[in-house]
């Protein structure tokens, strides 16, 4: 029973080698040109980025999520995430390097949109910034057996949905002075406690106009 069971194990593992498992493989880059939140700093290590789509969703439609990091989230469908300083030196603020390798099912050349937090997750985050370069140079690959690249150099003043377009200030281990950069969103979203105010006070005002009618 023993000689049975370890031959039909063998079997299962050899066809497990011949079919020759792929995933297809992206490496996408903040290295030589970086992510900032106010335009002369790096974002912080440790902040999340991703790639992935926003299914069926035009720019136009992402562009009005606004200065929202949970909204975008939850509308994102992320194919690999990294973090702000992966791939780079331990001192480097606002760039990264990565190499994801999941499999693509879902993903196959759809227009690749990259997202980026100043915080570790969309719910600690103030700042977000959304962006693609396009469908031509930002293009996922046809098959789960190919590869591509990316980079936030890429980007242009055009091409960043949520965020803008930064030149000249920031400054790290990775970039000159000239060198151009991803800036967040800077409008941030205001707090629960403040919104609740301004609710309040709305309430208030809508309650004298009926007094006074």
């Amino acid at each position: 029973m023993n000689g049975k069971k370890t031959l039909i194990f063998a079997i299962v593992a050899l066809l497990c080698v011949g079919t020759g498992a792929y995933a297809m493989s992206v490496a996408w880059a903040g290295e030589n040109t970086g992510i900032t939140t106010d335009g002369i700093n790096g974002t912080a290590q440790g902040s999340l980025v991703a790639i992935g789509t926003f299914g069926t969703m035009s720019n136009a439609q992402i562009t009005a999520l606004g200065a929202n990091p949970t909204a975008v989230w939850a509308a994102f469908n992320s194919w690999a995430t990294g973090a702000i300083g992966d791939g780079e030196d331990s001192t480097a603020l606002g760039t990264f390097t990565e190499s994801s390798g999941p499999t693509g099912s879902g993903f196959f050349n759809a227009t690749i949109y990259m997202v980026a937090f100043n915080g570790p997750t969309a719910a600690s985050s103030t700042y977000v910034g959304a962006a693609s370069a396009g469908s031509s140079l930002w293009k996922f690959p046809p098959d789960d057996a190919s590869q591509t690249g990316i980079d936030v150099g890429q980007l242009t003043a055009l091409t960043i949905l949520i965020g803008s377009y930064n030149v000249g200030n920031f400054n790290n281990l990775y970039q000159s002075a000239t060198d151009d950069s991803w800036k967040l969103a800077t409008q941030a979203v205001p707090e629960p406690s403040t919104m609740m105010l301004v609710g309040t006070g709305l309430l208030g005002l809508l309650a004298i106009r009926r007094r006074r009618s």
